[in-house]
This record gives structure tokens, C-alpha cells and sequence, in this order.
């Protein structure tokens, strides 16, 4: 169906378009197999200010942020955060955000026996972004597909927070 039908009318619809702007290499990369011109321009991503992080006592809170969806990959940390737990017991995962598949992560959360250790706070303002990884000791990008350009990620950082991220 692509191959014999979309793909063609596609091509027909980009005669008009001199080039596309893409927001990242991958995507230029993808375009550039399917005979299109483009341009990479990077996706500009305002930085948190910096949080000096009383490191006193050891935090056991990690932070995801991100709209709650399945390509957002949060059920593969709730699956793991079982075995946390048990090593570490007063872990706590913060997540900011919302999103269509919030119910059902809530639901994993209680299924797993961990959902004392979970609190979704729904969305958070970005001017209170620096508090939440301020008190947290890692945050987690557990992206299931080739993400652009992690915001979350690079934002947690630039506060000097470090980050896990999946492979993609």
C-alpha cells in the first residue's frame, strides 16, 4: 500500500517543496533514502539554570519527565523499579506529566506492588523543573524510539543532574 499508493502521491506533493527542515539526522538521514532534499537545523532547548544539590544525605528519587506515552518507554523503568525497591527501599520515582496512557501506568505501577513508591504529579509548570531534579539523584529518558533530541535529558543535565537514557 506505501510502496504502490502513498509513496506516490507523496512524490507528487513534494514537487512543490524546494526542501524540508528537519530537527535531526536521523530524520534528514530518512528523508534523503525517500529522494527528498533537506536541511538539519538543531531544535533549540532553553536550559534550566544550574541547582546546587545538597548532597548531605543520599537521595534515592529519580525523576522522569515527559508526556506519558508508550513511546516514552516509563512502563519498562516501572517494570525494573521492583528490584530497586527491594535493594533499596526508600526509592521513590517522581514523574512529571501527562498523557494519554497515564491510567494505564498508574495501573502498572499498583499490578508490580509499587505504587506506593510512584507519585505522578500530572504536568508541571517548566519554571518548577529545577526544584523537582534539584532533590532527585538521577533522571531517567527511557525512550523506546530514535527521539530527536531528548528535552527532558539535556535539560535535567544542564542542571548537573545525570541521566539514563535507553539506547535509541
Amino acid at each position: 500500500y506505501y510502496r504502490y499508493i502513498n509513496y506516490p502521491l507523496y512524490r507528487m506533493g513534494f514537487r512543490n517543496i524546494d526542501r524540508f527542515v528537519t530537527i535531526s539526522t536521523y530524520i534528514t538521514n530518512v528523508m534523503s533514502q525517500q529522494g527528498a532534499k533537506s536541511m538539519y537545523v538543531p531544535n533549540g532547548i532553553k536550559l534550566l539554570p544550574y541547582v546546587e544539590c545538597s548532597r548531605n544525605s543520599v537521595s534515592r528519587t529519580i525523576v522522569f519527565a515527559g508526556r506519558l506515552e508508550k513511546f516514552k518507554g516509563l512502563e519498562y523503568v516501572l517494570q525494573a523499579l521492583p528490584d530497586v525497591v527491594r535493594q533499596f527501599p526508600d526509592t521513590e520515582l517522581v514523574v512529571a506529566g501527562s498523557g494519554k496512557d497515564e491510567d494505564e501506568l498508574r495501573a502498572l505501577a499498583m499490578s508490580l506492588g509499587i505504587a506506593a513508591h510512584v507519585r505522578f504529579l500530572g504536568h508541571v509548570p517548566h519554571a518548577r523543573m529545577p526544584e523537582l531534579y534539584a532533590q532527585a539523584s538521577v533522571a531517567v529518558v527511557p525512550s523506546i524510539w530514535p527521539e530527536v533530541c531528548s528535552r527532558s535529558g539535556i535539560e535535567a543535565m544542564s542542571t548537573g543532574l545525570p541521566v539514563i537514557g535507553s539506547n535509541v
